[in-house]
C-alpha cells in the first residue's frame, strides 16, 4: 500500500510540473500574440471578426470586445473593399493559398492608414473550413516615404530639364 501511495505521489508532482509548464507556455503565446508588432484577426467565412490580438484592436483605434463579430470590411476604405471581398472569394476556389496585399484601412477617429495585409484560410482537422487569418502590417512610413522619393525625383528631373533648357 506504502509503494503505491509513492508512486501516486510521483504522479501527482508529475502532472503539477506538466500543468506549470503549460500555463507558463499559454502565458508566452499570449504575449507573443497580444505584444505582436502586427495585427492579428481571425475571421469567419463572413468576414466577421472571431479575433484580434491588442496590436490589431489598437491600429483600428477600436477595444478588443467592441471588434468581435464585426465585419473587417467595415474598416476598409470604400474603394479597396471589393478587392478585399475577391481576395476571400479566390479562398474558396483554393484555399492553399495566401494573399497579400496592400489596403487602405479605416481607423474609428476618422484617420486611414496603409496597411499591408496577408491573409491565409485555414481548415479544421477534416480538411472543413475554419479561420481566414489576417496578419495586418502598418505600412503607413514606407508609403510616406516612397511618395516623398517620388516627389524628390520629379524635382530632381525638372531641374534637369530647365539646366539642360538653359544649356542648350
Amino acid at each position: 500500500m506504502r509503494v503505491h501511495q509513492i508512486e501516486l505521489e510521483i504522479q501527482n508532482e508529475e502532472l503539477r510540473e506538466s500543468q506549470r509548464k503549460l500555463e507558463d507556455s499559454q502565458r508566452k503565446y499570449f504575449d507573443l500574440y497580444n505584444f505582436a508588432p502586427d495585427g492579428y484577426f481571425a475571421l469567419n467565412k463572413d468576414g466577421l471578426i472571431l479575433d484580434v490580438n491588442l496590436t490589431g484592436a489598437a491600429l483600428l483605434g477600436v477595444g478588443r470586445r467592441d471588434l468581435h463579430n464585426t465585419a473587417f470590411i467595415r474598416y476598409i476604405a470604400p474603394d479597396d473593399r471589393n478587392q478585399f471581398h475577391h481576395q476571400l472569394l479566390e479562398f474558396q476556389k483554393n484555399a492553399d493559398i495566401k494573399h497579400n496585399t496592400e489596403l487602405k484601412l479605416l481607423k474609428m477617429d476618422n484617420g486611414s492608414f496603409y496597411a499591408h495585409l496577408e491573409t491565409m484560410s485555414i481548415q479544421d482537422n477534416d480538411g472543413f473550413f475554419k479561420e481566414y487569418r489576417v496578419a495586418v502590417t502598418d505600412i503607413k512610413e514606407i508609403k510616406n516615404k516612397k511618395e516623398a522619393l517620388k516627389e524628390s525625383e520629379e524635382r530632381y528631373r525638372e531641374i534637369l530639364v530647365n539646366n539642360s533648357a538653359v544649356i542648350s
